[in-house]
């Protein structure tokens, strides 16, 4: 376009000269030393216009071939940019299709050719959390140091993320919870940091800081209802197993909302706590309030367990009692049986111990039922009956441990 613009120009500026020839034809004389230059006035003119179209072009040209350089250094980083952004974009789609090989090579491409700041921290991120699932360490550790160069507050929630990621996986807890405390003190509401902050506390078996993060996943909804019940039972396990002082055990189970307090394994969780304490009166009082309550398979076993600990006769005694109301719903329940057998040992109530126990056997035959019936029978000094445990806690043995 540029150049028909020129030629029009050019044809109108000769029409124009040769006009004006005709129409005022005149005579130059040009003297130049010894030498005379005759010619018309339209010609000088056109000549004067050819010299200066000259002279423009070839000041143009030398202005171009100085500018060489630079628009060749242009062209350059312009094409290494067009090259380090189809790297990238190779990068990010191998990523999330899970070629992580592919992932890192290309956005290693595109960092040696991108010269956007940003692009090159994104290529950097994707070829770091690439040699992380390829557990390539060695590579791994050397781009963690890359990444920990970018030090503006604009990439930094990306970078402490990706890092607190690769510390869980590589099981190093104690930077892991590091930077996640970083992560939550540039955003405290951050879900994906809290999640990762609960696993951690979960191996470090610190059970108070868990439930506590737990307890705020749950009260914001930020966990799901499939996950929830099975991290609440495994944080209050941990919990009653390592708190040491049956005062705190109580009064952390009254904080429990009464949908937890009515969970059969959780009130096991409790009673074995108290148990491990030795706080048997406590477990006592507890049964006979949930005796209104349909009693459960852990309710049970959590009254076998304390019927076993129980030396102390009126202990026992008052469990006994407790036992007996259950049994009249639960006749066919052959833990029950067995708790009452056992209660029923302790109080050196002999014929009552071994009716219980030899029921309990009848439904379901354990090795504690017939190890009972063998201090029974030792006790009593019944030796047909010390035989038959004898000969059914060898047969059974194998079987029922």
């Amino acid at each position: 376009m540029k150049f028909l613009l020129k030629l029009v120009i050019m044809i109108v500026l000769i029409f124009l000269v040769v006009s004006f020839g005709r129409i005022y034809p005149g005579h130059v004389v040009v003297f130049l030393s010894k030498y005379r230059l005759d010619s018309s006035l339209s010609t000088l003119i056109f000549a004067i216009i050819m010299l200066f179209i000259c002279i423009y072009y070839l000041v143009r040209f030398w202005v171009n071939m100085n500018r060489l350089p630079t628009k060749i250094r242009k062209w350059r980083a312009k094409h290494a940019l067009l090259a380090g952004r189809i790297y990238l974009n190779s990068a990010g789609i191998n990523y999330f299709e899970g070629k992580y090989a592919s992932a890192y090579k290309n956005a290693m491409k595109s960092t040696s050719k991108e010269v956007n700041k940003d692009n090159k921290f994104l290529a950097v991120m994707l070829a770091f959390k690439s040699m992380g699932y390829m557990q390539n360490y060695a590579k791994e550790d050397e781009l963690f140091q890359e990444l920990d160069s970018y030090k503006e507050k604009k990439w930094q929630l990306a970078k402490l993320m990706a890092f607190a990621e690769n510390q869980y996986t590589r099981q190093k807890y104690g930077s892991c919870l590091d930077n996640l405390q970083q992560v939550l003190n540039l955003d405290k509401r951050h879900v994906p940091a809290h999640r990762i902050m609960l696993k951690v506390y979960l191996h470090l078996n610190n059970y108070e800081k868990a439930f506590e993060v737990l307890n705020w996943l749950i009260k914001y909804g930020y966990l799901e209802k499939i996950y929830v019940e099975s991290y609440k039972l495994q944080v209050l396990r941990g919990l009653f197993e390592n708190i040491n002082d049956a005062e705190e055990l109580y009064r952390f189970y009254r904080k429990l909302d009464n949908q937890d307090r009515g969970n059969g394994l959780i009130n096991k969780f409790y009673f074995d706590g108290l148990i491990r304490l030795k706080e048997y009166k406590t477990v006592i009082d507890s049964i006979e309030v949930m005796q209104k309550s349909e009693p459960s398979f852990t309710m049970h076993e959590n009254m076998l367990i304390l019927a076993k600990k129980l030396k102390n006769k009126q202990e026992a005694a008052r469990l006994l009692v407790i036992s007996e109301k259950y049994l009249i719903d639960n006749k066919q329940d052959s833990r029950l049986l067995l708790v009452l057998g056992i209660l029923s040992f302790t109080l050196e109530l002999w014929d009552s111990a071994r009716g219980y126990i030899e029921a309990s056997v009848r439904l379901n035959p354990t090795l504690d039922g017939y190890l009972y019936l063998f201090f029974i029978a030792k006790s009593v000094g019944n030796q047909q009956l010390l035989g038959h445990a004898e000969r059914m806690l060898v047969e059974n043995t194998y079987n029922l441990v």
